[in-house]
């Protein structure tokens, strides 16, 4: 009978004369397909991390081709402030100046009053530390964001390679992407939201509630993220044997 690779480890300990030999390779085999497990594992990893990198960059290029030749000066900060449109101007306002009183002055249902505080905060916060331009610094915060929810998406989609790949490049050179890579809520909104699902995914409800309150901090629509969390409850409590009436236990 054939001799197992952990055998022949135990009598080459024991006595050098009967070591594995290099006329038999396989005796070095002790666990075959660990190297290919650990090695297929790792490329995983680099794709997860650099397809939405090269999807950021991609995007970042296409966009700034789009509005080169109506920048006044050549630059990340020109191109940042060309496509600072819509609500960016107010989210600047806001993370620069803050709220103002209310009402305003000789104006009627206008103001930095209607946008929710989280995300311009965060660039403040981040503007301190770093002191650049704000809308600079909110540009490349929005990008992070989206590269992160990216990440996070990974496993919300079964770890499925294409969808993943789909998911980044729409997200990050798609048509809509000029959303997610400007001083707007959308990227920060995006990146909660994926965290909630995951965080409930995985039933770790302090993270999908702390995730939920900054959520309904960035976009008004955010507080609805809260039926999300009843109803993986209500499933979870049915799955452990739980009838509809007794729910919610505490």
């Amino acid at each position: 009978m054939r001799k197992s690779g952990t055998e022949n480890l135990v009598t080459a300990i024991k006595s050098p004369r009967h070591a594995p030999s290099k006329d038999h390779p396989e005796q070095f085999e002790i666990f075959p397909d660990y190297g290919s497990t650990i090695n297929k594992r790792h490329m995983v990893a680099a794709a997860v991390v650099t397809v939405p990198l090269l999807f950021g960059v991609a995007g970042l290029a296409i966009r700034y081709a789009a509005v080169a030749s109506t920048l006044a000066e050549p630059g990340f900060e020109s191109y940042a402030r060309a496509l600072c449109r819509w609500d960016c101007h107010w989210y600047l306002d806001i993370s620069e100046r803050g709220y103002e009183r209310f009402p305003i002055p000789n104006q009627s249902n206008v103001g930095r009053w209607g946008f929710f505080p989280f995300y311009p905060m965060l660039v403040a916060v981040i503007r301190a530390i770093f002191p650049f331009a704000t809308i600079l610094v909110a540009t490349i915060t929005s990008i992070a964001c989206s590269y992160a929810a990216c990440l996070v998406a990974w496993p919300l989609l079964e770890k499925n390679m294409r969808a993943y790949v789909l998911y980044c490049a729409f997200l990050l050179s798609g048509p809509f992407s000029f959303h997610f890579t400007t001083f707007l809520s959308e990227p920060l909104f995006v990146l909660l939201t994926s965290i909630v699902f995951l965080a409930l995914k995985r039933s770790s409800y302090p993270v999908a509630g702390v995730s939920s309150a900054l959520l309904s901090a960035t976009r008004l629509v955010g507080v609805l993220v809260v039926f999300a969390t009843v109803i993986q409850m209500f499933q979870q409590h049915r799955e452990r044997g739980g009838s509809p009436l007794s729910f919610p236990r505490w």
